[in-house]
This record gives structure tokens, C-alpha cells and sequence, in this order.
């Protein structure tokens, strides 16, 4: 029977003792999951999970469903390589809904615990240890530049890096070295029913997450002081490819990027404030009308890079649709910081953003 009140007719928290999770700890874990069933929310371990998603999708009742993830680590059993052929995005892509918190979507994958033991044993925790020629279900993880290592409990949990999430959800993530204030909140973040701010580091590109006319929802932003820089061939990833994406960490602004982002309005507003001078003085024996056209190409360029570098801001929560039959399915990420507590006013949120209906 459907739940009048939520609109759903299943809602799930996965939870799973024997998988790992790295940004939520294992107590912040346990008790989203207690209050979530405490909300007549079921809780699925990594098998039911995928025995009943895959269910829901021969039925075609994804979209009357909701799973919240307590663990920011994918299991295998979801999501087999970091492909959108997986089944977490077949699942979407029949109308599913899923709540992600922690790092960034996908970027950690769990191996099934008794296959971890035997192929990752001597895994370290620190630093990250380079997996050798290891091929898994078809993919290569040492041509894929991925990493193994174990999480706080001891559980073997695989580095993906950001190439899963743009090859999967169609979103670019970046790196905040230190953002410069809590996230703003948008309307539509308040029609969700998110209240409470945060400060974001592993935010989205906002005008580079469109791909196939999916369009993400805005739920808050950031504006970063500093971030980790990518090279100019921002992802390499492809969908359907397993190529890494190469990141380069910075502890500031590239100089390129101060001064385009601050020097050079400063520099061309200047130049339109010389360009009127000239044209009222008629320097140079050049008519003012071509003074002024100048001054005011200038002063269009100085709009430009202050609307598109000064008022630059990043997604900090978002919401994708991959269901247009179902507006009210998809991907929604919320609360991308390191989770080592969590308050009432936090879980109230996480329930409301949860079963929203947009």
C-alpha cells in the first residue's frame, strides 16, 4: 500500500556492517539508519539492495520508490564497474530516487567482503596502495589508476577517483581546498526542505552538469576561496570509459586565475575609463564615437568576467532527474563535507529533502 504521507510506497536506507564507508562515519551511519526506520524506512543490506532493485525494475516500480545511502561507498553489488551500465543508474533511469551524502557520488567502491579478503588482504590503510595487474569483472584497476585500501572498520574499499561520478551521473565534481562561507541555500533547496547551511568541499560544476539534456537542480551553492585545480582537459572520462581523470592539487590560485578572476576587470574597467577620457579630450585626432565604442566594448568585456568569474558558484546539493515520466525521481546529493556528527536539525533535513515532491 502506498504511503499516503510521503507519496512513496518504498522507502529504504542501505546500511551494511561488512562494506565500507569513508566520509560518514560508522556511528553517523547507525544512527541516520535508526532514525530513518524509526520513520517506517526498511533497512537493506548490499545483497537486498541489489535482489531488490533489480525487482523493482523487472516490475517497473522504481519511481515509487526512495533509497536514502547511509554509507558513501557504492558496494559491488549495485555496481559492478564505473560504467553507466550499472545497476544503480538503471535504476534511476527507471524512475528510482536516491539520497547520496559524504564524498563525492561514486568515487569509493566496495568489493563483497569475502572477495576482499582473499584478493585485498595485505591492503594498507596509508597511503594508498597501487593495486597490480588485477583484472575485476572486466576492468583493469591498475590501467585505471585506481587505488586499494582499507577504511576506519577494516573493510577493503577501492579508490574510483571523479571519473565514476561523471561517467555515471553526468556531473563534474571539484575539490575545495577552503570554502569561503556556509552554502546558500536556494529557493528551490527550500522547497526540498533543506534548512540548515554547511560548508561544502566537493561541490559540482554548475554549467558542465547538462549532459544529455539532464539538467541538475540546484538545491545550494559555494563560493569557493580555493580549489583543486584539474588539467584543461577538466575530465578525461568519457561515458562508458574507464579513463581516470588526472587531477593536480594547488594550495591557491593558479596566477592566471587571480588575474582573470580579479585584475583583469580591475585592468579593463580602467581602460573604458581612459577610452571616455580620450574620446572627450579628442586624443589622437580619432573621432570620439570611436573612443566611446571602445570604452563600451570595454565595459561589456569587465561585465563578463565579473558575471562569469566573481559571482563564479558551485553546487553544493543538487538534484538530477534521469526519468522524464517521473519528475520526482532521481539523484539528489546533499551534505559533501566529512561527517562527524550530526544533529537533530540535521536529520529532520535529511528526511524532508528525502521524500520532497519537488
Amino acid at each position: 500500500m502506498k504511503n499516503d504521507k510521503t507519496g512513496f510506497m518504498q522507502l529504504i536506507v542501505y546500511y551494511d556492517d561488512d562494506y565500507p564507508t569513508v566520509w560518514v562515519q560508522r556511528e553517523i551511519s547507525m544512527k541516520i539508519t535508526s532514525f530513518l526506520k524509526s520513520k517506517n524506512f526498511v533497512e537493506y543490506n548490499a545483497e537486498d539492495l541489489a535482489k531488490w532493485m533489480e525487482e523493482s525494475i523487472k516490475k517497473d516500480t522504481c519511481w515509487q520508490s526512495v533509497v536514502v545511502f547511509s554509507q558513501d561507498v557504492v558496494p559491488d553489488t549495485i555496481c559492478h564497474a564505473p560504467e553507466p551500465s550499472s545497476l544503480i543508474r538503471e535504476y534511476l533511469d527507471c524512475g528510482g530516487r536516491i539520497i547520496w551524502i559524504g564524498d563525492i557520488p561514486l568515487f569509493y567502491f566496495g568489493p563483497h567482503p569475502s572477495r576482499a579478503k582473499t584478493q585485498y588482504a595485505d591492503a594498507r590503510l596509508i597511503p594508498l596502495t597501487p593495486l597490480s595487474e588485477i583484472p575485476f569483472d572486466g576492468v583493469d584497476f591498475a590501467k585505471a589508476s585506481s587505488r586499494v585500501f582499507k577504511d576506519r572498520d577494516g573493510n577493503i574499499t577501492i579508490y574510483w577517483g571523479s571519473g565514476a561520478c561523471f561517467s555515471i551521473l553526468g556531473v563534474m565534481p571539484l575539490y575545495l581546498d577552503f570554502p569561503s562561507s556556509n552554502v546558500s541555500i536556494t529557493k528551490r533547496g527550500e522547497s526540498f526542505g533543506l534548512k540548515n547551511p554547511w560548508y561544502s568541499i566537493r561541490p559540482i560544476i554548475i554549467k558542465g552538469s547538462n549532459l544529455r539534456n539532464k539538467k541538475a537542480t540546484i538545491l545550494a551553492t559555494t563560493k569557493p576561496l580555493s580549489l583543486m585545480a584539474t588539467k584543461k582537459t577538466i575530465f578525461r572520462a568519457r561515458v562508458r570509459s574507464l579513463r581516470e581523470v588526472k587531477e593536480r592539487g594547488i594550495s591557491f590560485p593558479s596566477i592566471i586565475d587571480a588575474l582573470s578572476k580579479f585584475l583583469g576587470p580591475i585592468v579593463t574597467i580602467g581602460s573604458a575609463v581612459v577610452s571616455i577620457a580620450a574620446g572627450l579630450r579628442g586624443f589622437a585626432a580619432i573621432p570620439s564615437s570611436v573612443w566611446f565604442a571602445i570604452a563600451l566594448g570595454l565595459f561589456v568585456l569587465a561585465f563578463v568576467l565579473w558575471f562569469f568569474r566573481w559571482r563564479e558558484r558551485f553546487a553544493s546539493a543538487w538534484f538530477k532527474n534521469f526519468n522524464n515520466r517521473h519528475p520526482a525521481s532521481g539523484f539528489i546529493r546533499l551534505w559533501d563535507f566529512r561527517i562527524h556528527r550530526i544533529t537533530d536539525e540535521m536529520l529532520k533535513d535529511l528526511y524532508d529533502v528525502t521524500l520532497a515532491k519537488n
